[in-house]
């Protein structure tokens, strides 16, 4: 699982969900690989980060 947001809140996002979701990758929007098209990337609502 992953969170895909702008390269300039990624660092304080992962800081905020490192402690309760380790394994999840929290990737700038450049960082996305380029055959990934935007199509396929989705929206979570708060309450799937729920822990």
């Amino acid at each position: 699982r992953a969170i895909v947001t702008s390269c300039e809140t990624r660092f304080e996002m992962k800081k905020m969900l490192d402690p309760h979701f380790p394994d999840l990758l929290v990737l700038s929007h450049d960082e996305l690989p380029k055959e990934i098209p935007i199509s396929f990337l989705g929206i979570v609502s708060d309450e799937v980060l729920v822990p």
